[in-house]
């Protein structure tokens, strides 16, 4: 994962065409692998911090309730066709990931909606629990670009299905991440009087992640490719 991301561009702004010069995978390869395994870390100890607020820990009043709630469902109108055009890459069933890459331009724009994900959630001043976990799990997004970017880049089969899996895992995790804090959002929305806020991503039963309703299916366990 590159230690240096340039701030995200408007996606009213032309995209820049794709960077040809990303650097040798095979010297890059621990580096995102302790990343991402950090940053999964991250969002699973915003979750278990979620959890046990049991809601309490939140916006606050309803003019931040309010405002969270709608900075959310732009994100979610953003990174929903993400999420979907993701799973054509990254199986949510536990399956292998195709080893014939997506276009690096589709890539680009993965990275880039992430990006003003996280602009936007980060944009009002003030923090709580649960945007903080929106905007983690957001992030999450981005290392998912940049892994996919570097496996694409690397010729051994092998290594190259390991960095997919990543990606597969770490694209996971921030769907989980982002169900925990959006189920917390509604219940705030729903105490604030405001009624259900449900801005969860597209995820399949498979991810274990929250319905809008509070259930959740069960995680599938991946065959890893060794």
């Amino acid at each position: 994962m590159p230690s240096d991301h340039p701030n995200p561009p408007s996606l009213e702004v032309p995209a820049p065409a794709p960077p040809e010069d990303l650097p040798d995978p095979s010297r890059t390869t621990p580096l995102t692998w302790w990343l991402t395994i950090a940053a999964m870390a991250v969002v699973m100890a915003l979750i278990v911090a979620l959890v046990l607020s049991g809601g309490r820990a939140g916006p606050g009043d309803a003019d931040a309730v309010a405002a969270l709630a709608e900075d959310a469902a732009a994100a979610q109108e953003i990174l929903s066709p993400v999420i979907e055009e993701m799973a054509e890459w990254l199986p949510t069933d536990g399956a292998h990931p195709s080893l014939d890459v997506v276009d690096a331009a589709t890539v680009h724009g993965w990275r880039t909606a992430a990006h003003e994900t996280v602009t936007g959630l980060t944009v009002r001043e003030g923090a709580d629990p649960v945007r903080t976990g929106l905007v983690s799990s957001a992030s999450l997004l981005v290392v998912v670009a940049d892994t996919y970017s570097k496996a694409a880049l690397v010729e051994d089969e092998d290594l190259r299905m390991d960095l997919l899996h990543v990606a597969m895992d770490v694209r996971n995790e921030a769907v989980v991440g982002w169900s925990a804090a959006a189920s917390h959002l509604d219940e705030a929305a729903v105490a604030a009087g405001l009624g259900h806020v449900h801005v969860h991503l597209p995820a399949s039963p498979g991810l274990g992640a929250l319905e809008p309703d509070g259930t959740a299916g069960t995680r599938v366990e991946h065959e890893y490719h060794h």
